[in-house]
């Protein structure tokens, strides 16, 4: 990478104006957006450290995971876009972990509400909520488009897109309660 690349780079994710905090750094944004183009992006693309969206007058260009891994050693700290992060029983994260289970499931709560749900703060529904009732007909918007998951409380892991978060029931054989309502969490690609 150039330093003119690494530059935008970091732009692009906000460290040229915040600094990590203890090595790691989360970003708060990741979009480059430019007019028309830009040689500098599409060579990061070319690369796979960036993808490209748009097209016509603006395109926004976005720092892929393997970006911020490439970007996380020449800056010399750990860049992780924010995640759920989950503590799993071994049982159930080596059912993951061979592609057996496809969800997770957490209870609906104040607690796990305010870890997932975007917009908690100013849901009307925080009552239905309590009551285990879907919310509404699309599902649950998540904070968060990706979930790791931890082997009990060790270093091993693993990363998830979240495909989809809904209100409803649970898989008995992947320890859900039958007839108990929960925040499902659908996996989608496996990122690490």
């Amino acid at each position: 990478m150039t330093p003119r690349q690494i530059s935008e780079m970091k732009h692009a994710i906000g460290l040229d104006h915040k600094h990590p905090v203890r090595g790691r750094y989360v970003p708060y944004r990741n979009y480059f957006r430019t007019e028309g183009g830009s040689h500098v992006w599409d060579e990061l693309v070319a690369q796979g450290l960036a993808t490209m969206e748009g097209s016509g007058r603006f395109i926004d260009y976005v720092v892929t995971f393997k970006g911020m891994d490439a970007l996380s050693e020449v800056e010399g700290c750990s860049i992780t876009e924010p995640s759920l992060e989950l503590v799993l029983k071994a049982e159930y994260y080596d059912l993951i972990d061979k592609g057996i289970k496809l969800e997770e499931y957490r209870d609906i709560t104040p607690f796990w509400r305010k870890r997932i749900c975007q917009y908690q703060s100013v849901c009307k529904m925080k009552e239905v909520c309590k009551a285990n009732i879907n919310c509404h007909d699309a599902g649950v918007w998540c904070k968060h488009s990706i979930v790791t998951f931890h082997r009990g409380y060790t270093k091993t892991k693993m990363r998830f897109k979240i495909e989809h978060v809904f209100v409803g029931f649970g898989n008995p054989e992947w320890g859900a309660e039958p007839g108990k309502k929960y925040f499902v969490i659908k996996l989608g690609e496996r990122l690490s």
